[in-house]
């Protein structure tokens, strides 16, 4: 069992400082002794807290690898101390902090990206805030009556007081649903946008080359086959669409790296996960889908008039 100032998945504690290397986000944390081992993080390099530096909130901390490699690049950030009033000081500003160990960066902020820069800092429960966590080794929610059994124990009034709630069924599943109710709805509002846009682009390309029904005439009337005119009415509309979707397809790409700049902020969740805001096969689809609709669009009403008679095509309007 650990204590931690913030409970995981359930808020922030963000530090923003201006460096020469530009803007950097720092994640703080007031912890427990136990933190580490609870939380599955690895220390890659040094030692976690001890209890008396816990009960004694002393100036030590860790910090995760990527702070360390911002930090301290060219050297070991084990035993670095750092000024008083310095942008990594601990809760008291008047003592300064020396690193003891280098964790490895873990997802304690958002589910869709790892926490980044972050320092951790002993502290012990005061009881004004803060959250007890627990590793279980079975399920978590199969301990849930074990621990309202072990509450009570200490206290019956505490049962009552306390919330207990797994971090699947809790701040984890808030996050899910921050990204899949999103993710859903853009779907829904994409497909209705292509199938609409699909219905247009055919209707606009099948009215043009059906007004051209009185040269597809004039064509077979001088000796075209059939496929020639096909061929030709085809060459001369999918031309204009060509460029249209080389500039469509520009404009995606520019929207798709703005939006990039914009889920790379560290204190927001990244709602694709990973996955980015561009992506190749969903442009690559979406322009398939319009080629094909222009195409169709094009080559059934060039082929039905190919069909008609020269004579009543070129009398049609």
């Amino acid at each position: 069992m650990a204590w931690s100032a913030r409970v995981p998945f359930a808020g922030t504690h963000l530090r923003r400082v201006t460096t020469r290397n530009g803007s950097v986000t720092i994640s703080l944390d007031d912890v427990s002794a136990s933190y580490f081992d609870v939380m599955g993080m690895a220390i890659l390099r040094g030692r976690a807290f001890t209890r008396q530096e816990v009960e004694s909130n002393a100036p030590v901390m860790l910090v995760s690898e990527s702070l360390a490699r911002q930090r301290w690049p060219n050297g070991d950030a084990i035993g670095r101390s750092l000024p008083v009033n310095d942008v990594l000081t601990g809760p008291d500003t008047t003592k300064s902090y020396s690193v003891i160990g280098v964790v490895r960066d873990i997802r304690s902020n958002f589910l869709s990206r790892l926490n980044g820069a972050s320092a951790y800092y002993p502290r012990a429960f005061d009881g004004n805030f803060g959250a007890f966590l627990l590793r279980t080794r079975g399920t978590p929610a199969s301990a849930t009556n074990a621990v309202r059994v072990a509450i009570a124990g200490v206290s019956p009034l505490l049962n009552g007081r306390t919330h207990i709630v797994t971090l699947q069924a809790g701040p984890m599943a808030v996050q899910r649903l921050m990204a899949e109710a999103p993710a859903a709805l853009a779907l829904v509002l994409a497909l209705a946008g292509l199938v609409l846009a699909s219905v247009g682009v055919y209707g606009l390309i099948a009215q043009i080359v059906t007004r051209r029904t009185r040269e597809i005439g004039v064509h077979m009337a001088i000796g075209a086959r059939p496929m020639q005119v096909v061929a030709l009415v085809a060459r001369k509309t999918l031309r204009p669409v060509a460029w249209g979707a080389a500039a469509g397809a520009v404009g995606a790409v520019a929207l798709c790296f703005f939006l990039r700049s914009l889920i790379s902020v560290p204190d927001v969740p990244d709602l694709t996960f990973g996955a980015g805001a561009f992506n190749p096969l969903v442009l690559g689809g979406v322009l398939a889908t319009l080629l094909i609709a222009v195409v169709a669009a094009c080559i059934i009403p060039a082929h039905r008039a190919a069909r008609v008679d020269p004579t009543v095509a070129l009398r049609s309007e």
